[in-house]
């Protein structure tokens, strides 16, 4: 058994469960998690605390459901993440940086995460909350907190080196596969606030990825790219939530990562995936795939396809090779999908 610690998001998290959104744990008998230390900013982890220990172990739920949730919290404040992660008996660290999206809060002379607003819903964020501003580290000057992020990487890496650290980039998604069959523009007049990603943040998240990767070289799982949102799966539609296919790939390159067997079903590619420690190319068009029975009971308007296709290939967007795999799913005997096949499907498969 292998245990792992999970520093992340749900990006990170439900890929470990395969695409299911409602469990816990890890989907594979052989690998365990240690810590799961879910939206717990790097930055903030620095900081001292902005609260005492007791005030933070005396939080009272007044709209917090979960118990994980509360207890996440409670590490957020304490600034556990890297006392955990130093005395964890897991093997690996799989990260992303989802979070770097969400404001963060801003108190006195220190920040902290607020586990998604969590707090804001305790006794201790009602009692301070008119003392709090909330702050987009993105949308500050690289200066005032990289050096934040090299600290808390660099202690880290007196216990974990680069082949023991899985970066899971992300990609704030800004459109998904509606129930009707369409392709839809997310609805960012209701999924636009303070805890969710945003797509301008993008380039600046990307940034911050290369950074990381150029100084520490872990493994890197660079997929989210390729996927939108499903509503299929989601009924919250915000920019981190993907279509089912994007978790399950992502939990089959941690898989190829970890045991390298060839349990990650990546056939030829594995062994140049393994050397460039790199797994950054989805399997579409592979008839093998789960997806390519389970895709045929979700619907797709062909036109509204043909549509994000060209709006997609004309922007550079990969997602014209998502819409172009769904299309070649569902009606391959569509003239209009046998001429995009002639037209893409070598630029598609050069890509991948």
């Amino acid at each position: 058994m292998i245990k792992v610690n999970v520093l992340g998001s749900c990006v990170s998290r439900v890929s470990l469960l395969d695409g299911i959104t409602y469990e816990t744990g890890i989907a594979d008998d052989r690998l365990e998690i240690a810590y799961n230390l879910d939206k717990q900013n790097v930055v903030c982890a620095t900081y001292p605390p902005a609260f005492t220990r007791d005030e933070v172990e005396n939080i009272v739920d007044i709209d917090v459901h979960e118990k994980y949730a509360i207890r996440s919290l409670q590490q957020n404040l304490n600034k556990d993440t890297m006392d955990l992660l130093n005395n964890s008996d897991g093997e690996y660290v799989i990260t992303d940086f989802m979070d770097m999206h969400m404001a963060h809060a801003k108190y006195r002379d220190t920040y902290f995460a607020t586990q998604a607003l969590e707090f804001y819903r305790t006794n201790l964020g009602e009692k301070y909350k008119q003392d709090i501003e909330m702050v987009r580290f993105l949308e500050l000057p690289e200066e005032k907190w990289l050096y934040r992020v090299d600290q808390f990487w660099d202690e880290m890496m007196e216990k974990y080196d680069g082949d023991h650290i899985i970066l899971n980039r992300f990609r704030s998604n800004s459109y998904y596969l509606a129930t009707d069959g369409c392709v839809r523009e997310i609805p960012w007049d209701r999924f636009n606030g303070p805890s969710h990603p945003i797509p301008e943040l993008n380039e600046a998240t990307r940034r911050l990825e290369d950074h990381i990767i150029e100084r520490y070289n872990p493994w890197v799982i660079d997929l989210s790219k390729y996927f939108m949102g499903d509503e299929n799966v989601w009924e919250n539609l915000q920019g981190a939530h993907f279509e089912r296919e994007f978790y399950r790939e992502t939990m089959d390159a941690v898989r190829e990562i970890i045991f390298q067997d060839g349990s990650g079903n990546w056939g030829a590619k594995t062994d140049e995936m393994l050397l460039n420690k790199r797994f950054d190319k989805p399997r579409f068009f592979q008839e093998d795939r789960r997806i390519f029975q389970e895709e045929l009971d979700y619907k797709l308007d062909m036109d509204s396809a043909c549509i994000s296709l060209n709006k997609f290939k004309e922007e550079g967007d990969l997602l014209w090779i998502n819409v172009l795999d769904k299309m070649y799913m569902h009606r391959q005997d569509d003239y209009r999908v046998l001429e995009y096949i002639h037209r893409y499907m070598d630029e598609a498969k050069g890509i991948l």
